[in-house]
């Protein structure tokens, strides 16, 4: 929780510098810029584990860009974004900027997903979740940005410390009860290393 502060210094700092572009263009005629303007209103759903660091890592960019947000956090785990969007309120954030929806993903999740209005949709969910929202959102040719789970490899080669190898594959794969889309699924070893490691890890494990 400590560094969660970071996200919002992080990207707020990114606001501070964001500017337009002037590049060349090859005819004196003709003026060329970039200029960046806000999405409009941007759709967030979150997943029950991690459910304040995956939002507040969905929201910070979103507003530091000029848009507005609906979050809408997994009906298991609402109560700390409910708590985060009081504590905007707080601090001066202007009302409707940051808007929370409760309910369920198939009723809640769905509205926000097919909602005409919606520019952008950033799912983190599961695959069959984000096939159903992508295709409803671009039917609005919405924006859509999904985190739906992986299948993280730990690649541990021959030269490898054994004694860090174990603990960081250990760590990747328990961290949180292993309830987290980046925690390590597949572990690659080298096949010299492969017994050492074997058994230092199943030991680790048992204990």
């Amino acid at each position: 929780l400590a560094r969660l502060p970071e996200w919002l210094e992080h990207f707020a700092a990114l606001a501070q510098g964001m500017e337009g572009q002037v590049p060349p263009f090859s005819d004196a005629k003709h003026l060329n810029y970039v200029r960046r303007v806000p999405l409009g209103v941007c759709a967030l759903i979150t997943p029950w584990n991690h459910p304040l660091l995956i939002a507040l890592k969905k929201i910070a960019p979103a507003l530091a860009a000029g848009n507005t947000v609906v979050v809408k956090p997994s009906e298991l785990a609402p109560v700390a974004v409910l708590e985060l969007a009081r504590i905007f309120t707080a601090a001066g954030l202007p009302a409707g900027v940051l808007n929370v929806v409760c309910g369920l993903g198939a009723v809640a999740g769905k509205a926000l997903a097919e909602h005409a209005t919606v520019a952008k949709l950033d799912l983190t969910g599961g695959t069959e979740t984000g096939m159903l929202a992508a295709a409803a959102a671009s039917r609005n040719l919405a924006r859509v940005c999904m985190e739906l789970g992986g299948n993280a490899p730990v690649l541990v080669f021959a030269d490898a410390d054994l004694e860090q190898a174990v603990n960081g594959v250990a760590f990747g794969a328990f961290v949180a009860s292993g309830q987290t889309c980046i925690s390590a699924k597949r572990v690659l070893v080298q096949e010299a290393l492969l017994p050492a490691f074997r058994e230092r890890l199943v030991a680790k494990a048992k204990g």
